[in-house]
């Protein structure tokens, strides 16, 4: 991932507990603040390098794009930018 930013989850085991737990979630935090920055910018580049080469992303109108070229291409349709941080994403008050 680009901006410094790293995560070592391992979605495939459900008893998954990682060893500092904290610093897992602010890497977490870290990563979903670059998306949102790459959104409200505009920065194809910097969005889809966030995700695996291999990334499924589902856009807010339940289209399932997989791929890094998919997510750019899907992106940017006519020039005009096609995502929006947070448009499908319930942000939860803790």
């Amino acid at each position: 991932m680009s901006d410094g930013v790293s995560m070592s989850l391992d979605a495939t085991s459900a008893a998954h507990r990682p060893a500092d737990a904290d610093a897992e979630l602010g890497s977490l935090q870290e990563w979903i603040a670059a998306i949102e920055r790459a959104q409200t910018n505009e920065q194809v580049d910097a969005f889809v390098g966030l995700f695996r080469r291999d990334a499924m992303w589902t856009t807010g109108h339940g289209r399932r794009l997989t791929g890094r070229e998919a997510i750019a291409l899907a992106a940017k349709e006519d020039g005009r930018w096609m995502l929006t941080a947070g448009q499908n994403t319930i942000v939860v008050a803790e």
